[in-house]
Formats: C-alpha cells, sequence, structure tokens
C-alpha cells in the first residue's frame, strides 16, 4: 500500500494491487479457520489416546500425557470454544486416572488389612503352640528331677541304668522342643505391600 502511494503507477495495475491485497485478505479468516481446524483435529486424536490409556492402561502415566496435553492446548492456535471442549474431556479423563489410582489404593489397603489379619491369627497359633510345647517340657524336667531322685536312691543297679537312659531321652526331647519353639518364635516379616504413597486427587484443568 505504501509502495502505492509513494510512487505513480499506472491505473491498471494499481487496479489489480488493490485487487490482490483483497483477495489475500479475504483469504486470512479462512486460513485461521483451517489452522484451528487441524489443530482440533489433532488434540481430538491425543484425547482420543490420553482417554484409552486413562480407561486401561497404567493411571500415572495418563496423567503425565494429561498434563503434557494441557500445556500444548494452551499454546496452541484454537478457538475459544474448541480449547474449553478439549480441556473438558481432559478434565474428565483426569477424574478417571485418578478414580482408578484411588481404587488401586482402597484395594491395596484391603489386602493389607487381610494379611494383617492374616498374621496376627498365624501370631495367636503360634503362641499358643509354644505355651502347650513349654507345659510339656515343664512336665519332662519334673520327671527328670524325679527319675534323678529315685536314681539317687535306687539299691538296683541295673534298673539305675536305664533311669539314666530315661533321663536322656527325656533331655533329647527337651531339645528338639526348645529348637521347635525358636523356629515358632513370631518373626516381623514386613508388610509385603510395602508403603502406600500419596494418590492425586482433585480437579486439575480449569475453562
Amino acid at each position: 500500500m505504501r509502495l502505492m502511494k509513494e510512487k505513480l503507477l499506472l491505473k491498471d495495475a494499481r487496479d489489480e494491487c488493490w485487487k490482490f491485497w483483497r483477495e489475500v485478505n479475504d483469504l486470512i479468516p479462512f486460513r485461521r479457520e483451517e489452522i484451528y481446524g487441524k489443530n482440533y483435529s489433532e488434540f481430538r486424536s491425543v484425547l482420543s489416546s490420553v482417554a484409552n490409556l486413562a480407561t486401561y492402561g497404567e493411571p500415572r502415566e495418563a496423567l503425565k500425557a494429561i498434563q503434557g496435553a494441557q500445556g500444548e492446548i494452551k499454546a496452541a492456535e484454537l478457538t475459544r470454544d474448541q480449547r474449553r471442549w478439549l480441556r473438558q474431556n481432559l478434565q474428565e479423563y483426569w477424574d478417571v486416572a485418578v478414580n482408578r489410582l484411588q481404587e488401586r489404593r482402597t484395594e491395596r489397603a484391603r489386602k493389607h488389612e487381610e494379611w494383617r489379619s492374616r498374621m496376627e491369627g498365624k501370631r495367636d497359633r503360634l503362641e499358643v503352640l509354644v505355651e502347650k510345647n513349654e507345659g510339656v517340657v515343664a512336665v519332662l524336667r519334673d520327671q527328670i528331677d524325679d527319675l534323678e531322685s529315685k536314681i539317687a536312691s535306687a539299691w538296683n543297679e541295673d534298673w539305675a541304668e536305664r533311669a539314666r537312659g530315661w533321663v536322656q531321652e527325656k533331655y533329647d526331647k527337651i531339645g528338639d522342643i526348645e529348637r521347635t519353639n525358636e523356629e515358632l518364635e513370631p518373626k516381623d516379616q514386613g508388610d509385603p505391600l510395602g508403603d502406600s504413597t500419596t494418590e492425586p486427587c482433585g480437579s486439575r484443568f480449569g475453562t
């Protein structure tokens, strides 16, 4: 335009320039709409991938993908309605992924409670068995004391020799029981589920 003002142009040339300028100016809105449409179509494809990941894939990866898509949508050339629609859908998929993480956390807590109950039940049973074995050991020690007292005053050496064998058998039995009790003592097996981490929650995107 400045060129036409600064220089004298033939009327035909000037008219041709004006015509060309108007044609280009008229095409700008259509070109912008074309860019909006292309970007919108590409992001709809991204949303399809995000939806599948949030619903069936790894929820944490879905959240990362949603955050990445949000940044791209923010910077892309889109109409206000297109941007709003995309953000609303991202929010829906964000909620899906967060809910799946919460369900996973709830299931992990349930399994932990089951494991804790099993361990407590097992510990109780073991403690009962250990106490029972300790009672048997006490009886055996009483029997040993009684036999050794009788051996000390025995007048029949053959009987005394046999009694010494009985005493040794009872000592061997006590040793077996005490080793068994050591193996039965409850040990801290640790939580097989490990510590749970804080899961993302709440709304992520505005409109």
